[in-house]
């Protein structure tokens, strides 16, 4: 597969049907964690499977990215053969203490497509895109397995000089990470 094989598009309501996420796998075996102990972060030996279930594709299509677009948010696809395998989500709200941030609320690459360059591709559409609304910094709630902090170190992500407290209460084991633009 090469990177010309993979269309990119910014969704429309439209495009959020129930069969979205049909060929989309999740599936991710996460050995070892990031967790913060003592004000440091320090690496875990945790580990578990994440996947998604019909339900929770559900979920992810109509409580999350259609939400997403109905609050003025943003919605990417990467489609190979009109099958996504990629996607990511702008929140269409600022953040911060200056209103400086936009969240980056999803960010998924199918299993058997990691490693491409689709995961850049999708970052690099939505900080473009957050850039042009006026943001001067990503908010990213990131997975806290190494491979996925892997990913936002490469893309030149750091630690959130601010942190957003609901977000963490949500998922109080995510990274919280920024982009500065």
């Amino acid at each position: 597969m090469n990177k010309q094989e993979i269309q990119m598009r910014e969704l429309n309501i439209d495009d959020i049907t129930e069969n979205l996420l049909d060929y989309y796998n999740r599936y991710q075996e996460v050995n070892k964690v990031w967790r913060f102990e003592n004000n440091r972060k320090v690496i875990k030996d945790i580990s578990f499977i994440e996947d998604w279930s019909y339900d929770k594709k559900q979920t992810i299509i109509f409580g999350e990215l259609k939400e997403t677009l109905l609050n003025n948010g943003l919605v990417f696809g990467a489609f190979q053969s009109n099958r996504l395998v990629g996607f990511a989500s702008l929140s269409g709200t600022f953040l911060g203490e200056n209103n400086e941030y936009i969240q980056l609320l999803q960010l998924h690459v199918s299993y058997e497509y990691r490693g491409k360059g689709i995961g850049k591709m999708l970052f690099h559409s939505c900080t473009k895109k957050a850039g042009r609304l006026g943001a001067s910094k990503v908010y990213i709630s990131a997975h806290s397995s190494l491979e996925t902090q892997s990913f936002y170190t490469r893309m030149g992500c750091v630690d959130a000089k601010w942190v957003y407290k609901h977000q963490v209460e949500i998922e109080p084991y995510d990274c919280q990470l920024e982009y500065v633009l």
